[in-house]
């Protein structure tokens, strides 16, 4: 929200009152909302009261926003709390690189990583406490997760719900035996319900993850009250980003496909508007595991989510560097990649989960698509299944380490693993959008068997938790490839942060030439860069020329190396890109007519 008066902020504020209303009564009904419509001002004004609401909105994304995303417990050091430990080696290793912290769930939790969270309001002590998570917000702007499709059954919201006793006896999904969840589209192959023991009998509860994460119940409004408050509250306490867990799956309806329902978007928009109130600085994130066009509806018309994981992205860079072709990737970033105004995606390759399979869909070909899954597979990587419609499964996430998956051997470290694994990043770091970095991809941490074996969790493969003295050692040591790829990656990052056209929300035209090529052109207008960026998907020296630029660049008399010393003439420019190589080039022109 720009700086305003006071007259224009009490304006802006009874509009998005106006629009809370209305989307209470499309959710509720007009009796319901009456009787929560208090309750929503009073936890907004309360929140207000504690947290003075900015007079500018302060919500700025540029080219020097990068993501972390990690555990709280990613680096162990004897004698300290883990979040310190984290601390300190972001100040160590990482400090003028990432200006984002995304700290996966820190909360209690009973299973998959925190994901099954037992209390939404207060921080696992075998982590540290608020103000470990306060004293990171010092240094760093913070991204928390708000796990707000479901809760852990060890819980005690959901011991309430199984000895019915109030508010929570209502919280949770029962469901008969009769209710029609034939349609039911989730990530998951196990049952949809789940039958639990309860003084008054077995009731069926709806876990779309596994039986330990119960669906929570938005049909029931003092749910969403709750979540409105737990949110606000993390804006409090530092959160300046939320990540918005599985969202696509948060309201549900006997009869359909219980995902991307008309009553989940109005949710997202509701809390949109709240913040907007509350306070307009801070930044939704959609997380929607699901194919392209699906996953941009979470945009809404720039009303939803300020951000949207392009989930898109991993896996058609790893299709890219298996196959040596970027045919199937450019065409993808030439046409998908326009976000609604004031939105941007959150580019990614890895994370804490396994590479999604489904935004290949209508992009790769079947045959493709097998063999990709197959060489995972011969790489030491598992594949995750999900239930269809019709009963049948199909792979739905691949779990590898992402170092492993990009190997250009088997069962041995290949002679271009290393370049690989740089090239598809440096590629991410062209894109338009915000990049963010899974912790072990600043390294190359391999497939963790070990983790796997003890969870017995395939997504663990990808979840080592490092000793402080192994890892520091390893980075210290320059002839490890874990400082080879460290110092690489750093560097990378460094000039992207430099450059004007890679602000987010630049300029892109995506330049077809060699289908071995992924180019770029990013342009700022304000500073008048361009920034060519070329990236070799194969193992042989492919030329790029002067011919495949477009008609605007062809008077350029120069391009400048950002990654080295080198000057390209333009009149001449016929460019041996080395195997897996990254070239930036920079040139400043006047590009007010593009």
């Amino acid at each position: 929200m720009p700086h305003s008066s006071k007259g224009e902020t009490a304006t802006f504020q009874a509009n998005a009152e106006d629009r809370i209303h209305a989307r209470l009564e499309f959710l509720y009904g007009s009796e319901e909302t009456e009787k929560i419509q208090s309750r929503f001002r009073e936890i907004i004004q309360s929140h207000v009261q504690e947290r003075p609401l900015s007079q500018a909105d302060s919500r700025i994304w540029s080219e020097q926003t990068v993501i972390l995303i990690t555990y709280g417990d990613m680096v162990q050091r004897p004698g300290v709390p883990d979040l310190y430990a984290l601390q300190q080696f972001l100040d160590r290793y990482l400090s003028d690189t990432l200006e984002t912290i995304h700290i996966l769930p820190f909360f209690p939790y009973s299973s998959d990583d925190g994901f099954a969270v037992l209390d939404f309001r207060t921080v696992n002590p075998a982590l540290g406490d608020w103000n470990d998570i306060y004293d990171l917000g010092e240094k760093y702007t913070m991204m928390f997760d708000l796990v707000l499709n479901h809760v852990s059954s060890h819980s005690l919201w959901f011991n309430d719900f199984v000895n019915d006793v109030p508010p929570a006896s209502n919280y949770f999904l029962e469901a008969s035996e009769k209710i029609n969840t034939a349609l039911v589209v989730r990530p998951r192959s196990t049952p949809v319900l789940t039958p639990i023991t309860t003084p008054g009998g077995i009731k069926l509860v709806w876990t779309t993850f596994s039986e330990d994460q119960i669906d929570l119940n938005y049909a029931n409004p003092l749910v969403l009250l709750e979540i409105l408050d737990i949110l606000l509250m993390y804006v409090r306490m530092g959160a300046r980003m939320l990540r918005l867990d599985a969202i696509p799956y948060l309201w549900k309806e006997s009869g359909t496909s219980c995902i991307h329902l008309p009553q989940t978007h109005a949710i997202i928009k509701l809390l949109r508007d709240v913040l907007s109130i509350a306070a307009p600085d801070v930044i939704l994130v959609a997380e929607c595991n699901v194919p392209h066009q699906e996953n941009i509806s979470y945009f809404g018309e720039s009303d939803e989510a300020h951000m949207v994981y392009n989930f898109s992205l991993p896996p058609l860079l790893l299709h890219a560097i298996y196959f040596g072709t970027t045919t199937v990737l450019s065409q993808w970033a030439d046409t998908c990649l326009d976000t609604p105004k004031g939105c941007v995606f959150l580019n990614f390759i890895a994370s804490h989960d396994g590479i999604g399979v489904r935004p290949l869909e209508g992009f790769v070909d079947d045959d493709q698509f097998k063999e990709l899954i197959s060489a995972m597979r011969a790489r030491g990587g598992f594949v995750s299944m999900r239930r269809q419609a019709d009963g049948s499964t199909s792979p739905y996430e691949i779990n590898i380490a992402l170092i492993d998956a990009v190997n250009d051997a088997i069962g041995s470290r290949g002679k271009w693993q290393n370049a690989r694994f740089l090239c598809i990043h440096g590629a991410m770091l062209a894109l338009r959008g915000i990049p963010a970095f899974y912790f072990h991809s600043l390294m190359g941490t391999e497939n963790d068997y070990y983790g796997v074996e003890q969870s017995e969790r395939t997504r663990s493969i990808n979840r080592r938790r490092w000793d402080w003295s192994e890892l520091t050692g390893l980075l210290n040591d320059p002839s490890t490839c874990y400082h080879q790829i460290f110092y690489a990656m750093n560097q990378l990052i460094h000039v992207r942060r430099q450059q004007a056209a890679f602000h987010p929300e630049a300029g892109q035209l995506v330049i077809h030439s060699d289908p071995r090529l992924f180019v770029v052109l990013r342009f700022d207008r304000d500073t008048g860069q361009f920034i060519l960026a070329i990236h070799n998907f194969s193992a042989e020296v492919v030329h790029f020329k002067r011919e495949a630029l477009p008609e605007m660049l062809l008077s350029v008399e120069s391009w400048q190396s950002l990654l080295g010393q080198e000057t390209y003439r333009n009149d001449s420019l016929d460019i041996a890109v080395d195997p897996y190589a990254i070239l930036w080039l920079s040139h400043q022109s006047n590009i007010s007519k593009i």
